[in-house]
């Protein structure tokens, strides 16, 4: 599960978690007495839930041979939705991964005045050469 959204940071994907990631969280987590939840079936469970508004997350995922199969691709609320539709447990665990990725994605703030020194001398660099070739102050660059 490498998957999972918040506003990113400038140059970041947002974190997203798939249809298929989801059924295998639901799979991990389900009692040995539960039925094995299979792909299908959450996809049929997906306009329900997010009614019209399920075909914005719509995507194409590559099976286990690289091929295109039908999915969505959900940010951190939506996922939620759809992981409340079975149990307030499990949303509770889908909101915990999804923000634990989202933290891993966050940037690094520097833990030492030489890591912040350096972070400004880059950004420094970037502002010059941004100047040399004539151009304004381009933000989203830093």
């Amino acid at each position: 599960m490498n998957s999972i959204v918040n506003i990113p940071a400038a140059g970041q994907e947002p974190v997203t978690m798939t249809s298929l990631e989801l059924v295998d969280f639901i799979n991990e987590l389900r009692a040995s007495s539960e039925p094995v939840l299979l792909h299908k079936n959450f996809l049929a469970k997906v306009p329900e839930v997010l009614k019209e508004t399920s075909a914005k997350f719509s995507a194409d995922l590559p099976d286990g041979y690289g091929r295109p199969r039908r999915g969505y691709r959900f940010p951190k609320r939506e996922a939620c939705l759809m992981a409340m539709s079975y149990s307030y447990e499990l949303q509770a665990k889908v909101f915990d991964r999804m923000t634990e990725l989202e933290v891993g994605q966050a940037p690094k703030l520097p833990q030492t005045m030489a890591q912040a020194l350096r972070l400004a001398a880059e950004q420094a660099e970037i502002l010059e050469q941004q100047q040399a070739r004539g151009g304004g102050w381009d933000v989203e660059a830093l």
